[in-house]
């Protein structure tokens, strides 16, 4: 390991002394992130070396159960790969009382190669098959809030159904575009007539079934969707209890983990 990508640990380790534990981050094929803590005098060995950690790991269900049907774990004994740190990604994450650090790891075979399962090398390769095609992907991300403010410990997470409840319509306006929507499935399922802006949503409401979708940006169709719902507390009461039912019947969590196997097995199918 040559001294310039070695620098990226030192830094870290001179600019934050208190710092005595890193979190190695290892998402999995779900997204799911996995991985290990190590201590701070651990780090720069992690940049020489690496730091060794099972496939199994990341061959993972949503579940966190191991998939059948893979030899790794049950007849190879479950050996230790090597996680590697991805350049550039040792942060520090100062608002936690002890300062701990965090950083991407990636899975590679003791030689060098990349571990098939690995999510960022699988991605890789996908990425490369559309740099031939002379294409490049972009991404959108979101940015993720909380209705209620908890960061004074205020507002348990646990008391925020009950909180939610008290609400006569939930609304979840955006200026553009909005894919599917936590949220919106959140309220739905406490009973809650739900408005929101049309362009994702619509997997989840069912226009004058469920609730109200809005064209985005359009304050004037939002603030009639609302009056109508405030004006008509019947009308509002059926289409809480029918986003109830529709939530109930499909999108529970065991709906959702039978849907990402079913595309897992049918992938399997493709490549078998």
């Amino acid at each position: 390991m040559n001294d310039q990508k070695m620098d990226e640990a030192r830094r870290f380790l001179a600019a934050w002394p208190d710092t005595r534990a890193v979190e190695l981050l290892l998402p999995d094929l779900n997204g799911i992130l996995r991985g290990k803590r190590i201590g701070r005098r651990e780090l720069q060995s992690l940049w020489r070396d690496g730091v060794a950690f099972p496939a199994t790991g990341i061959l993972l269900d949503s579940r966190g159960a191991l998939i059948d049907g893979l030899s790794y774990g049950s007849d190879d004994g479950d050996p230790d790969y090597v996680c590697r740190p991805v350049p550039g990604s040792l942060v520090p994450v100062p608002w936690v009382k002890t300062h701990p650090g965090q950083c991407l790891v990636a899975l590679e075979h003791r030689d060098g190669r990349p571990f098939f399962a690995d999510a960022r090398h699988v991605l890789a390769g996908v990425l490369s098959r559309f740099e031939a095609l002379g294409l490049t992907p972009v991404v959108a991300v979101e940015f993720e809030f909380y209705l209620l403010d908890d960061s004074a410990g205020e507002v348990p997470r646990a008391q925020v159904p009950e909180i939610m409840q008290t609400f006569d319509v939930l609304a979840v306006p955006t200026t553009t575009m909005e894919g599917f929507g936590l949220t919106v499935l959140e309220g739905m399922a406490l009973g809650l007539p739900v408005v929101a802006t049309r362009g994702g949503p619509e997997d989840l409401i069912m226009e004058d079934e469920t609730g109200y979708l809005v064209a985005p940006g359009d304050a004037a169709m939002l603030a009639a969707a609302l009056a109508r719902l405030l004006g008509d507390p019947a009308q509002a009461r059926r289409l809480g209890a029918a986003g109830r039912t529709r939530v109930a019947s499909q999108f529970t969590l065991a709906q959702h983990v039978q849907r990402i196997e079913a595309v897992y097995a049918a992938l399997t199918e493709l490549n078998s």
